[in-house]
């Protein structure tokens, strides 16, 4: 058996929780062994996943193996681990496992991920569709996904999906990538699409722990996040906005970007990633939110055909929030790596004549309907595939649309997100209430037994 009959779980910047679960998946898909493999200053996190893996999942180090490999030109260290599966026949306690599960609210992002995961690979499919309208299919592709769209309408909804969930990447992540990475230290003010996008955590900082410049030395070795007042000031007013109770669609993507923050802010799987929020308050703000609120109204614009950007569209004022950047910029007087990262043409334009050094964030586009996942990154005999799993998927489908249900065979799941805005903790461990669990437990015969599947979120070091 080689590496290349096997599946391979490629670890980079995002949490280690991630990569546990994704190896947890492949062994339930009945993978032989799996290659957990990772770059640079990513050989740490690899070792903590092995560690889980083989400590509190019966798995078994059959081999390690070191290389040389090279990304545009640079050479840097690769460390692989495959690992086996040999499942322990200890007395569990399952009846006690199903009680825990169906008395949760809201169910853990590594549980349902492992359960809808063996659903796909049983079947070979899964339909996600929202009030019974078809919106796309998850097929089963070896071992990772495709997805084959079923409603062209709602494809800007779609994209925004599939790129928050990690699987389609900006369309110039390269460039961007390149540009930051070369500074050793690096101070980054967003707008506030960014954190909308989840473009730091989904995005930037995996490809920044994967694209090293120098040999054996990672750049940036610390980054400085600022987030302007202003930016906060609008993601509060787009997670206040609801309707009979509910959150609105604006108002989920409002909580989307706080957990965004959140997540970057316990970042204990992130090393040299630090957040500041700059700027104070400013009366201001409100007036221009009413104005602009106000003007939509008049003009007809606040209905239920509202599409996604006008919902989106709550702004504080651009130039207060560049201003907040560049007044936090002469407090600390820093003259090395400093960026303005915006999704906004016009953003960028203006910040750039200010005198910022502005990076533009390209949002992607959906190409003839089926998506692969598109970061693909060839190194020498490997090639590096981040892709993002189902759980993620289904999850940011809950948040677009607040209700979806999942269908596979004569079978029917509905899955809502927290979309009263219960705690902010559902949002940032990705906690969903989902209809009829019950049905996915019984379809369940994993390699991974339930009950030390619930224990994740306590294992040493991790949140879940």
């Amino acid at each position: 058996m080689t590496t290349m009959d096997i599946p391979s779980v490629d670890v980079c910047g995002k949490r280690v929780l991630e990569y546990v679960v994704q190896s947890l998946s492949k062994i339930n898909r009945g993978a032989p062994a799996v290659a957990v493999r990772g770059i640079g200053i990513n050989s740490y996190k690899v070792m903590q996943v092995v560690r889980i893996l083989k400590k509190h999942f019966d798995a078994s180090i059959s081999s390690i193996n070191f290389e040389e490999v090279k990304i545009n030109g640079v050479t840097l260290p690769l460390i692989e681990f495959i690992i086996e599966h040999r499942p322990s026949f200890n007395s569990s306690d399952l009846e006690n496992a199903i009680k825990n599960i169906m008395k949760a609210g809201y169910q853990d992002f590594y549980l349902y991920h492992l359960l809808i995961d063996y659903i796909l690979s049983k079947y070979g499919r899964i339909e996600i569709t929202s009030n019974d309208n078809p919106l796309f299919e998850v097929e089963k592709d070896l071992w990772g996904i495709k997805i084959r769209i079923k409603d062209e309408n709602k494809i800007d909804f779609l994209t925004a999906i599939y790129h928050r969930s990690g699987l389609l990447p900006p369309k110039n992540w390269k460039e961007m990538v390149e540009e930051i990475y070369r500074q050793d230290d690096v101070v980054i003010g967003v707008d506030t699409n960014i954190l909308y996008h989840a473009g730091l955590t989904e995005h930037l900082f995996p490809m920044l722990s994967i694209m090293d410049r120098w040999n054996y030395v990672y750049t940036p070795n610390w980054m400085l996040i600022v987030i302007p007042n202003a930016v906060m000031h609008e993601i509060e007013q787009s997670a206040n906005l609801s309707k009979n109770g509910f959150l609105t669609h604006a108002g989920r993507i409002g909580y989307r970007a706080l957990a965004e923050i959140i997540e970057i802010d316990q970042a204990i799987d992130t090393p040299g990633v630090s957040i500041v929020i700059t700027g104070k308050y400013n009366p201001v703000l409100d007036n221009r939110i009413e104005i602009k609120q106000l003007r939509k109204e008049i003009r007809g614009l606040k209905n239920e055909k509202m599409d996604r950007e006008d919902e989106l569209k709550i702004s504080s004022g651009d130039t207060i929030i560049r201003d907040q950047f560049k007044e936090f910029l002469h407090q600390i007087d820093f003259h090395k790596g400093v960026y303005f990262l915006t999704a906004d043409k016009a953003n960028r334009a203006l910040a750039e004549a200010e005198g910022l050094n502005a990076i533009y964030y390209a949002s992607p586009h959906i190409k003839n309907g089926r998506i692969f996942p598109e970061y693909v990154i060839g190194l020498d005999k490997y090639k590096i595939k981040i892709d993002a799993p189902v759980g993620k998927i289904i999850f940011e489908s809950a948040v677009e649309f607040g209700k979806i249900e999942i269908q596979w065979e004569r079978n029917e799941v509905e899955i809502k997100c927290d979309n009263i805005g219960k705690s902010l903790e559902n949002w940032v461990n990705k906690k969903l209430q989902i209809k009829g669990i019950s049905k996915l437990i019984e379809e369940y015969d994993g390699e991974i037994p339930l009950e030390k599947i619930l224990p994740v979120k306590n294992l040493p070091g991790l949140r879940s």
